[in-house]
């Protein structure tokens, strides 16, 4: 959420819009609007989902779960003929890659590398087993056998599902964080390495610049015509330098904030793309190598209905025009007076914990350096800030007299 609007501001502007079918999800009150919609498997879905974008101006969708990418495959051309982009590849590419059975199967028929994969329990197999649902993600259900009776329980236990066994490998595990454009050109490809995994997701990684990994994920991707941002996962035999896929996943993967930090913002690529213009990697010269430690914290919100809401550890940061808000304008600058209702507003945000940065256009055109009577004036008004520059940075809220009447917003 915080890379596309990073992105948006980086291109111009625009709003992140999150969704889900229900409130109580901490991500989307770091959008900048949410709304609750139906489930993906209701017959509505699709035709309340295009409204919301008709009514929002909405010009790309990015499906963040396994469970919509089917419905959305299915009806892209239905968005993009009301000129809305779905980062989504075509139906036959998302069932291979939900379906671990016909993924191997598509691995095998195409020359690449993978795990052994069975559906017969009956069938010779060489203990300990890694037992996982055919088709689910997030490492539900996954349990490793390590006898045939232990494996007979385990299947009895979920007797209505269908399960693929596959050998244990003691290879060190990769996750490619791999993007492509709406044509299926490759843009990035930034493997790391899965050093602590928890509930299926990295939370201990590093960045590792192997072109042997980069060539084959490369290869996958081509074949299997993906788009978008996909994380592939794969073992690498560092003997053979072989790589042995594992799956693919067609969205974005809880770890891509490390492929991010390297210089491949996929997210800058999307909003790229949709202003017509050719992304390019532009890889920090350090890139391999690169830590990625994720821990849990506590939000505790005062009110979560409230999208300006004030949460531990949530800070905002509010980007706050100096000439018509914070003081008088159309006079001298050093006549300029304090307007107290908005010094109060900004006051209680710092006092709550955000971030204020002032800025001010004073000297854009002249060069005259205003920053020292500036300060003064905020000193003698007793303004509380953090920073004041010329010049607007990233926020998350900007308040300007020219854009919001002030007089409501404080």
């Amino acid at each position: 959420m915080q890379a596309f609007r990073q992105a948006l501001y980086n291109n111009g502007g625009g709003q992140v819009i999150a969704a889900d079918i229900n409130k109580e999800k901490l991500a989307l009150y770091y959008a900048d609007d949410f709304y609750v919609i139906l489930p993906s498997k209701h017959p509505e879905f699709i035709s309340k989902l295009k409204q919301l974008c008709v009514l929002k101006n909405i010009q790309l969708i990015v499906p963040t779960r396994d469970g919509e990418l089917s419905v959305l495959a299915l009806n892209r051309l239905l968005f993009e003929q009301n000129r809305i982009q779905v980062m989504v590849a075509d139906t036959s590419t998302i069932e291979i890659c939900q379906d671990k059975y016909l993924f191997y199967q598509y691995c095998i028929e195409h020359g690449f590398k993978t795990i052994p994969t069975s559906l017969d329990p009956n069938s010779e197999i060489e203990f300990p087993i890694y037992i996982k649902p055919r088709i689910g993600s997030a490492a539900k259900k996954h349990f490793i056998a390590q006898t045939a009776e232990k494996m007979k329980l385990f299947l009895a236990l979920y007797h209505n599902e269908i399960f693929v066994l596959q050998p244990r490998i003691d290879h060190s595990e990769y996750t490619i964080d791999l993007f492509s454009d709406f044509s299926g050109n490759i843009i990035s490809v930034i493997p790391r390495k899965r050093v602590d995994v928890e509930n299926g997701e990295s939370i201990v990684a590093i960045t590792q610049n192997n072109q042997y990994i980069i060539k084959e994920s490369s290869k996958l991707a081509y074949s299997l015509k993906l788009i978008g941002h996909n994380t592939i996962q794969c073992f690498f035999d560092e003997h053979n330098n072989d790589v042995i896929f594992i799956e693919v996943n067609p969205r974005y993967g809880g770890g891509a904030a490390l492929g991010f930090s390297v210089g491949a913002s996929t997210a800058n690529y999307l909003v790229q793309l949709l202003k017509g213009e050719t992304p390019e990697f532009e890889q920090n010269s350090d890139w391999a190598d690169r830590w990625m430690f994720k821990y849990p914290k506590s939000v505790s919100m005062i009110n979560k209905n409230d999208n300006f809401c004030q949460a531990i550890g949530q800070r905002k940061i509010f980007c706050i025009d100096i000439d018509g808000t914070i003081c008088t304008e159309h006079c001298s600058y050093e006549d300029a007076q304090p307007i107290n209702s908005v010094i109060e507003k900004v006051n209680s945000l710092f006092q709550q914990g955000h971030k204020i940065i002032l800025f001010t256009s004073r000297g854009y055109s002249s060069g005259y350096d205003w920053l020292p009577l500036l300060k003064q004036q905020m000193l003698r008004w007793k303004v509380s800030y953090h920073e004041i520059r010329q010049g607007k940075p990233y926020a998350d809220y900007y308040i300007d007299n020219k854009a919001v009447n002030i007089l409501d917003w404080v």
